[in-house]
């Protein structure tokens, strides 16, 4: 490997291009630090992307090794759990949400009339249109009862189409009298609405229904504030003392304010002011950024609603991640903490306070944190007031332990 490492300082751009395809083939976790290094420095922008999907595969296979032969984590690097059920997921649309309940509605109708065939098509389209219903226990009670198999392995046939699945049968022909049908009919269909309503109580449809109706709400927020579109959900009731907290929300690359609007389900309650601006993708990129669009944006906040100026936390998701980093190194006095969740790269340079707090989390099927995990620990042994953590059975996401780690930062920054 040593000879493969000095190819990538090699000035010719073929002969390190060949080097990172060698590293990625070797699947070494050795190599990461030195690909994370042609990531965040090397000129070649190609070179640098490769380098991402390289420093990702090694990544992967590391996750995929036996246990017992995978290379341990650094110390400092902190797997942790969460409650699932905490994460403010993306909700799906209204008519979406009522589109997949009457698929499982009409699923249980015909599984309870013995057409497992049918039941297994609607419950195969009820969770194409809400992919969220393979976390719900009486969904998943329901594919195993129609498909006869354990919970994982029904939840695995219903993704795979082209599975057969043996008790998919078709219907029974009727054989009772016209009169009989009718009663069976009357008694199935109102036990149907019955089972109906209990699993979208304790399923935590309703939840999700209610999140959905109030997020359809706070898009009446929307204003443009020192020439930034952004979103502005503020607590009820009367502000403290002090002025509320604020929680500024940066959506990922591309993206806009929108995206972080369920983390107001979260601040609401907790009496903090949520600031979802939308930067779209960053611009200038490559750049600083919109450095001066977010600092103006903040002083119209400060001087329309009664905030908290020492109590002002970023959290940013992906490439808001990154660039939540890069503001605090501009304006690390304007700050209480930074929180980011699956971030690319911290290109701006190393933190002006040791004692601004940073909170940088990665899910354990992301794979960055492999790339950024050497610049990570290395800040912590200099003595900065980093922590990052690695979320399990976790993506590319918003995880609910990085919403929660804002939230304590806002609890230490205002004494709470």
């Amino acid at each position: 490997m040593e000879h493969l490492l000095k190819q990538l300082q090699s000035a010719d751009a073929d002969q390190r291009r060949q080097a990172i395809l060698a590293l990625e083939r070797t699947a070494d976790p050795r190599a990461l630090p030195a690909l994370a290094h042609v990531y965040h420095h090397d000129p070649d922008p190609d070179l640098r992307e490769l380098a991402l999907t390289a420093g990702r595969f090694i990544q992967q296979q590391a996750n995929r090794r036996p246990a017992g032969k995978a290379p341990a984590p650094a110390p400092e690097a902190r797997p942790v759990e969460e409650d699932r059920s905490t994460v403010p997921l993306r909700p799906i649309s209204a008519a979406d949400e009522r589109r997949a309940n009457h698929h499982v509605s009409r699923a249980m109708d015909a599984h309870v009339s013995s057409d497992n065939a049918t039941a297994l098509k609607e419950l195969r389209r009820a969770l194409s249109v809400n992919p969220a219903l393979s976390q719900e226990q009486a969904f998943v009670s329901l594919a195993a009862s129609v498909t006869n198999l354990p919970a994982a392995q029904a939840l695995a046939a219903l993704e795979d189409k082209k599975r057969a699945v043996p008790s998919a049968s078709r219907p029974r022909q009727a054989r009772s009298p016209r009169q009989t049908l009718t009663l069976l009919a009357l008694i199935l269909a109102l036990g149907a609405l019955a089972v109906a309503a209990l699993w979208f109580v304790q399923s935590g449809a309703l939840d999700r229904w209610r999140l959905t109706l109030a997020i359809e709400g706070w898009r009446n927020s929307k204003q443009t504030l020192a020439g930034t579109e952004v979103y502005v959900i503020a607590p009820e009731g009367e502000p403290p003392a002090a002025g509320w907290p604020v929680l500024v929300a940066l959506h990922g690359y591309g993206g806009a304010g929108d995206s972080m609007l369920a983390l107001a389900a979260r601040t609401q309650p907790a009496g903090i002011l949520l600031v979802a601006p939308t930067f779209g993708s960053y611009e200038p990129n490559p750049g600083n950024g919109p450095l001066a669009p977010l600092t103006d944006l903040l002083a119209a906040v400060r001087a329309g609603y009664p905030v908290n100026a020492g109590a002002v936390v970023l959290y940013g998701f992906s490439q808001g991640g990154t660039f939540a980093y890069r503001y605090s190194i501009y304006h690390p006095y304007d700050l209480a903490g930074v929180v980011t969740a699956g971030a690319p790269d911290f290109d701006a340079g190393d933190p002006i306070r040791y004692d601004l707090p940073y909170v940088l989390t990665y899910g354990d099927g992301d794979g960055l944190y492999g790339l950024n995990e050497p610049y990570m620990a290395d800040l912590q042994a200099r003595g900065f007031a980093v922590d990052y953590a690695v979320v399990r059975d976790a993506g590319h996401e918003i995880t609910g332990y990085s919403v929660d780690r804002a939230l304590d930062l806002i609890r230490a920054a205002t004494g709470g």
